[in-house]
């Protein structure tokens, strides 16, 4: 679970801590927050990372010549670093270790997330999740599947954008459910978004969701298509290519997850942006 998606990194709050300068050493034992080095950039490449506690979190103001790195961390996601500049070096701990990334201390928004082999779990079969932001299948005609484990915030704008393709393992079917798109309640895992792929011929279609239908014409494995998925306001949206197929009709009531059910589809360049 990826807690620092969920946190508010803007400014310091009520019970969180502000350390003057941090120097190599930056302490993890405020869930509230510990903003460190906010008057003057620390100039260190180099940090260890003390007090850490479930959930811990802490922001840096830095200023170097070479990417900063943390002993002992996991670097993710964030703003491409840029040499001699301020930026924001954010750290924070989970059940799985201590993660770190870098922001500009004015982003570029939307912020791009894209999601890792590391972050899936109910695996079920064998999908190949080795590069970020796709998923293939490894077994034709076997159901293989993976929930991304974020919660898409239903009270923020989103964009979910994808692309699919046949993954040449086998031959395509026009068969209802068998490579499912899919939004997931978190409280109850119950599906309120539901779409997939299916092949008739050399028309390749994305149905179901929401009654949006897009066939293709593409002659070639890869689909030209962008898919989009947009969240405004809780109401469900569905683009092809940027273009506006219509509402889904679906209005979300709380947080959901991403479900991928693959049997005979790859799925590539997945990514959530808030908008």
């Amino acid at each position: 679970m990826q807690v620092y998606r969920e946190l508010n990194f803007d400014s310091a709050s009520f019970g969180s801590t502000v350390t003057e300068d941090t120097l190599s050493s930056i302490d993890l034992s405020n869930p509230l927050g510990n903003y460190c080095n906010m008057q003057s950039a620390n100039d260190n490449r180099s940090f260890v990372v003390e007090n850490a506690v479930n959930g811990g979190w802490a922001k840096v103001l830095f200023n170097t010549t070479n990417p900063p790195e943390i002993a002992g961390a996991s670097l993710e996601n964030g703003s491409e670093f840029v040499e001699g500049t301020d930026m924001y070096l954010l750290v924070y701990s989970d059940a799985d270790g201590i993660k770190y990334f870098y922001l500009k201390v004015v982003p570029n928004f939307p912020l791009e997330i894209v999601p890792k082999e590391s972050e899936y779990v109910d695996l079920s079969g064998a999908l190949d999740l080795s590069v970020p932001g796709a998923c293939s299948i490894t077994n034709y005609g076997t159901l293989e599947e993976a929930t991304w484990d974020y919660e898409l915030d239903y009270t923020r704008d989103w964009s979910l954008t994808f692309s699919g393709s046949e993954s040449g393992l086998g031959v395509p079917r026009n068969t209802e459910g068998l490579n499912n798109i899919q939004l997931i309640r978190v409280s109850d895992d119950a599906i309120v978004i539901d779409g997939d792929f299916r092949t008739l011929g050399q028309t390749r279609q994305f149905l179901n969701m929401g009654g949006q239908s897009i066939p293709s014409s593409d002659n070639t494995f890869e689909m030209a298509q962008k898919l989009e998925i947009r969240n405004v306001g809780g109401s469900i949206f569905m683009y092809n290519n940027d273009v506006l197929l219509g509402d889904s009709g679906v209005d979300l009531t709380e947080n959901v997850r991403l479900k991928l059910s693959m049997d005979d589809y790859n799925v590539y360049d997945l990514k959530l942006v808030y908008l």
